[in-house]
């Protein structure tokens, strides 16, 4: 059996602006020939070139569990068994989160926390 290939070239991202500022931008994912998205952002980004930014990473790791789950690349995998992509993903999560919030909405879900911890006692 041939192996399927994925091209980078039948797959683009496309920025939309679909809420009210100051975060109104989100990402798709569409396949050539498709009307309807292969994936889209949960998350809303304060520009278009972040929601942009976003969306080619979420493209490029798409397509590369896309040719891991095909044959066509070898997942990578860190001395200790860990997938290496998540790793690196993991350490940067919760700074690019951070880096897309308002101040505002960090202070609500740092409150959201704090409250839940304290009422657990």
């Amino acid at each position: 059996m041939d192996k399927l290939h994925f091209d980078r070239t039948d797959y683009s991202v496309v920025v939309k602006n679909r809420a009210p500022p100051p975060s109104s931008w989100k990402w798709e994912i569409y396949r050539a020939g498709r009307s309807n998205p292969v994936k889209q952002s949960s998350d809303y980004f304060h520009t278009m070139v972040a929601a942009n930014r976003a969306g080619k990473e979420a493209l490029q790791q798409l397509l590369d569990v896309m040719r891991i789950a095909t044959g066509e690349i070898e997942d990578k995998v860190t001395d200790d068994g860990k997938n290496a992509a998540a790793v690196a993903l993991g350490r940067m999560g919760g700074k690019a989160r951070a880096k897309g919030m308002t101040a505002k909405r960090r202070k609500e879900i740092a409150r959201k926390a704090a409250k839940s911890r304290w009422t657990k006692r």
